[in-house]
């Protein structure tokens, strides 16, 4: 779970630096099932 979450974050800096765009906060929830 930890490296797909790190993966999903990579892919989209990489696309907000492609678009001159930044980001100040990225907030994850994770929620499983009972």
């Amino acid at each position: 779970m930890h490296q797909a979450v790190v993966q999903y974050a990579e892919r989209a800096a990489e696309k907000l630096r492609g678009e001159s765009q930044y980001c100040r906060q990225v907030t994850t929830f994770v929620r499983t099932s009972p």
